[in-house]
């Protein structure tokens, strides 16, 4: 049977709290009545002397046992439940006057010999007493084996019990309370936390956990889920845009061939090669930019699938550059290539993918007259390709995403096929599978720097 995690932490609390309450009153109470009982044993030892001691002066001061003062002093020991018998050096007994004990309990005297009206045993002790060191007699005392509790004794433990069951019973009320308090306290950011994720996990990303948790493990879940909000309403709104924005790349050329075709089934266009050519790269561009989302996932998902080749990393730069010149010469745009041979152990066709969507990338985002430069060095056993360029730069917030799948710095550029910001995507994915890295520095308005730092062997 499943429970809430309020009523899990307020059965745990009580149940804990209760206990420990119950332990420290029995504990107080077994520690209290233990005092208690030396306490009651103490003051009969020193009872039973004091009561020795005044037989001892009695004698003294009367010269012979006087039967008026041993009734005061027998009085005297019956409050502290103390019966004696005097016996004198000649054999003679001498049996002090009795009557009611504190307690209202009686003591008598039965077959010569006194009782103790008590429900446990009687011990006899004989005590020798001396008068000036010369023995006088012995003293023949009788008390309980057990010291029975007076009224007052008895009312002393009695309050006691019921202080202690008194506060037991507030602590109780109190640890419940205090548990019922904690529990909650536990459980709203969780419950809240939790609510938080079904919204989520239902598509909703606009809620946020607002106020912050002091609590340092729950502080952390909070802020991991709201970054996770946070970061799945990103992608929500780049998936969002990334549909409008195939809708209308697939739309233009659907709507080119379709005005084509219709025009030459109409007789209206004849059908020539030129307007063949032009049906034919429309095409293309539908097949490319299909092949471009396709091929994403292969690289992202098939690491372990490299064609691993030796090569020299600065001549295929050199080849790549050669091919794009023309394109970078129509912007009037100066592309330079440096760096000395350097062959290193790599997925050539793949590597040759991430030089060509750098390239075409600075070719794409510098304005005309401008210089782009790949530099190909040797630097502490990797290899760094860097592709610079002095187009608009990159600020500092786009730079935390441009790798991301379909992130675009300025959607309004997305015309052509390399702008529905999968290019970056696929470099670092190609560089992640050859366990690499690629970082960018850019300052807005100065241009990019790109780099690609690689092993030399795998």
């Amino acid at each position: 049977m499943k429970t809430t995690l309020f009523r899990k932490l307020f059965i745990l609390f009580l149940t804990g709290g209760a206990l420990f309450i119950f332990l420290f009153s029995f504990l107080t109470f077994q520690l209290t009545e233990n005092q208690f009982d030396h306490y009651l044993s103490d003051r009969f030892v020193q009872s039973r002397e004091t009561l020795v001691d005044q037989l001892e002066e009695s004698y003294v001061e009367y010269g012979e046992w006087n039967t008026d003062a041993l009734a005061g002093i027998n009085w005297t020991g019956m409050q502290s439940q103390i019966m004696f018998t005097i016996v004198t050096p000649s054999g003679e007994e001498i049996v002090p006057e009795v009557g009611m004990m504190s307690d209202g309990r009686r003591m008598m005297h039965g077959n010569g010999n006194a009782m103790l009206e008590t429900d446990g045993d009687i011990l006899t002790e004989t005590i020798d007493l001396y008068a000036d060191e010369i023995p006088i007699g012995t003293a023949e005392l009788q008390y309980p084996g057990v010291p029975n509790y007076s009224n007052h004794e008895q009312q002393f433990i009695s309050d006691m019990l019921n202080m202690l069951a008194i506060i037991a019973v507030v602590s109780i009320i109190a640890a419940a309370v205090a548990a019922y308090l904690l529990s909650k306290r536990l459980s709203k950011p969780i419950i809240e936390t939790s609510d938080l994720t079904e919204a989520i996990a239902e598509g909703d990303y606009s809620r946020r956990l607002e106020y912050p948790e002091p609590i340092e493990e729950l502080n952390k879940l909070q802020t991991n889920v709201n970054t996770l909000a946070d970061q799945l309403a990103m992608q929500q709104t780049m998936r969002n845009q990334l549909v409008s924005d195939l809708a209308h790349e697939v739309r233009t050329p659907l709507t080119t061939l379709q005005g084509n075709i219709e025009a030459m089934m109409d007789g209206v266009w004849p059908m020539t090669t030129e307007r063949l050519s032009l049906i034919g790269l429309e095409v293309k561009r539908l097949s490319q930019l299909i092949e471009k989302i396709d091929h994403i996932d292969d690289v992202q998902y098939q690491h372990n699938e490299l064609k691993l080749e030796t090569f020299d990393l600065t001549k295929r730069v050199g080849k790549i550059a050669t091919i794009y010149e023309q394109r970078a010469m129509e912007k009037d745009i100066e592309l330079t290539v440096n760096g000395h041979p350097l062959r290193i152990e790599a997925d050539i066709s793949q590597i040759s993918q991430v030089i060509t969507n750098l390239i075409t990338n600075a070719i794409k985002f510098t304005p005309e007259k401008g210089e782009i430069t790949v530099d190909v060095k040797a630097v502490d056993g990797f290899c760094h390709l860097s592709v610079s360029d002095t187009g608009k730069g990159i600020s500092k917030e786009n730079q935390q995403q441009i790798f991301n799948r379909f992130y675009q710095v300025e959607p309004s550029r997305n015309t052509k096929i390399e702008g529905q910001g999968l290019g970056l995507a696929v470099v670092k994915s190609i560089i992640d599978a050859h366990h690499g890295k690629i970082k960018v520095e850019s300052d807005e308005g100065k241009g990019s720097v790109f780099t690609v730092i690689l092993p030399i062997k795998q």
